[in-house]
């Protein structure tokens, strides 16, 4: 994991998970960039390859391993997932990874309407799951996002069933996730970037979800301290928490974060 160093000479520090620094210099701000990815794409590799690796002890990686239950898994095991999340229909098909849920065919459309900054969605059943997408999908769930992203509907307002109209379902969707109207309120004491780094801390799915939907790039990019440059990403790596890792990707973690003074 790394910080770079807002510097005329292309610099960039990697900062380990335990705060030690090296820093770096490259020859021109493409040639960074492309290290940057590159090494971006290894750290989402080596989590990956741990949480492979906890399945693989003795070697039985492979038929013991199937894929195909851990997605039936996610439809039977996580609370609420029996149902849309967006309009109670029964056996949804659809994911969207960022926000933990599942949904029906109709709903999946309306999301994908919304852009994959807001819903990344996918199929159950036709495409590839790896490991990440599937510890995400197993720590959330319908009843889990639905506690925050339905947590305050006003009187006025009515969820969806399975018999509305789909421009009905458009406009609680776009009202839930693209507007936010039924998030809670959130407290701003202790500023959402602590409180961001004490939920990461306790791996608390629901407050991580609450405080990712309030927060800023800024905020999601914070650090522990002026001494101390890990960031959230850095907190759960050190914990080995793939789905809060890959939950932070998902929100534009920066891995170029910028730091002013050294």
């Amino acid at each position: 994991m790394f910080t770079l160093v807002d510097t005329d000479g292309y610099e960039f520090l990697i900062v380990s998970l335990d705060n030690k620094q090296w820093q770096f210099e490259a020859n021109s701000s493409e040639d960074r960039d492309e290290w940057v990815a590159a090494i971006e794409q290894q750290i989402l590799n080596s989590l990956q390859s741990n949480e492979i690796n906890k399945v693989n002890v003795g070697g039985k990686f492979g038929s013991s391993y199937n894929r195909a239950e851990d997605v039936q898994n996610i439809r039977t095991r996580v609370p609420g997932n029996g149902q849309c999340a967006d309009c109670n229909s029964p056996n949804p098909d659809w994911a969207s990874l960022n926000l933990g849920i599942l949904m029906c065919i109709e709903c999946s459309g309306i999301h994908r309407n919304l852009g994959s900054h807001i819903s990344k969605v996918r199929s159950l059943d036709l495409d590839g799951w790896p490991p990440s997408h599937l510890k995400v999908m197993m720590a959330m769930g319908n009843d889990l996002a639905n506690s925050v992203w339905e947590s305050n509907i006003r009187p006025d307002r009515t969820k969806p069933n399975p018999s509305s109209s789909r421009e009905e379902k458009e406009l609680w969707i776009r009202s839930k996730y693209e507007t936010k109207e039924f998030l809670p309120a959130i407290s701003h004491t202790p500023s959402l970037s602590q409180q961001l780094i004490d939920a990461v801390y306790r791996c608390d799915m629901k407050a991580l979800t609450l405080i990712l939907a309030h927060a800023s790039a800024d905020q999601v990019n914070c650090v522990v301290s002026h001494r101390d440059l890990r960031t959230p990403l850095h907190l759960a790596c050190s914990a080995i928490n793939l789905p809060v890792a890959q939950l932070l990707l998902w929100v534009s973690v920066k891995f170029k974060m910028v730091q002013t003074s050294r």
